[in-house]
C-alpha cells in the first residue's frame, strides 16, 4: 500500500488554491484523494491488529475533516493542506497518527500533543516517579533509530510543584510529549509503506505504554481522553 502521486499533486494544488471555487470544482479529485488515505488506514490498521490488539474501530472513519475552523484564527484558509487520520490502541490512551501533505511534511506521530491539564499533570507525576525508566526507553537503539529524540513545547523553567534543581527537570518542563517521523514524498510510494509505519509504531510502544499507564486511569476516573 502507497500514496498516489495523484493524491500528492492535489493537496498541493489545494495549497495553492485554497477557496471554496477551487475546491468545489475539484471535488472528484479530493474524493480520490480521500479514497487513497482510506485505504491507507485500512491497510495500516488491519496490519496493526496482527501485532497488537486494539479494540475494532472503522479504519475510515478514522481520517480527520479537511475543513479548517477558522473562527478563531488568523489563517482564513478554509481547508486544509493535508489528509490526516488517527487509529488508537485502547480507550484513553496516545493514538497513532498518520499525516499525508506534500513537500516532504508527511509523518507519522504518537504521542500527548495537547494534554488537558490533568493528563499534564498526570504525565508529569509518571515521570517524576519512573525518570529512570523513561530515560532507558528514549534512549533504546530501536526508538532513538526510528523516531530520534522526543519532541514537544517546553517551559523555560521547572513547573510548578517541582523545583528548579530537579535532576529530572529537564524532562518535567515538557508541555508536550511527542515522537514524529518525517517522509519524503519519493518514500510515501514505497511498497512497504505500511510495514516501515508498523515497524516505527512497534519501536514506539515502550513510550507509548508509559504514558498510557497514567491515562488509563484518568480515562477510568472520567477526567478526560488522550
Amino acid at each position: 500500500m502507497a500514496i498516489k502521486a495523484t493524491t500528492l499533486k492535489f493537496l498541493t494544488d489545494l495549497e495553492a488554491h485554497n477557496d471554496r471555487e477551487w475546491f468545489a470544482a475539484n471535488k472528484d479529485r479530493y474524493l480520490a484523494a480521500v479514497e487513497d488515505v482510506k485505504a491507507l488506514s485500512r491497510s495500516f490498521y488491519n496490519a496493526w491488529t496482527k501485532v497488537e490488539a486494539v479494540p475494532p474501530q472503522d479504519p475510515d472513519k478514522a481520517l480527520f475533516r479537511i475543513y479548517r475552523e477558522v473562527r478563531f484564527s488568523k489563517n482564513k484558509n478554509p481547508y486544509k493542506a493535508w489528509l490526516s487520520l488517527e487509529i488508537k490502541r485502547a480507550p484513553g490512551c496516545m493514538g497513532m497518527y498518520l499525516h499525508v501533505q506534500p513537500g516532504n511534511k508527511s509523518m507519522i506521530a504518537t504521542g500527548l500533543w495537547e494534554p488537558s491539564p490533568a493528563q499534564l499533570a498526570a504525565a508529569r507525576q509518571e515521570i517524576d516517579y519512573q525518570a529512570p525508566v523513561l530515560r532507558k526507553i528514549l534512549s533504546g537503539k530501536k526508538l532513538s533509530t526510528a523516531w530520534g529524540p522526543m519532541a514537544g513545547d517546553q517551559l523555560k523553567t521547572a513547573p510548578k510543584g517541582y523545583e528548579k534543581d530537579d535532576p529530572n527537570v529537564d524532562l518535567l518542563r515538557y508541555k508536550q510529549f511527542m515522537l514524529l517521523r518525517y517522509f519524503k514524498d519519493k518514500e510515501l510510494s514505497s511498497p512497504t509503506l505500511v510495514k516501515d509505519f508498523i515497524a516505527s509504531f512497534q519501536a514506539a510502544r515502550p513510550f507509548m505504554d508509559f504514558f498510557d499507564a497514567p491515562l488509563k486511569e484518568l480515562a477510568a476516573q472520567g477526567k478526560g481522553e488522550a
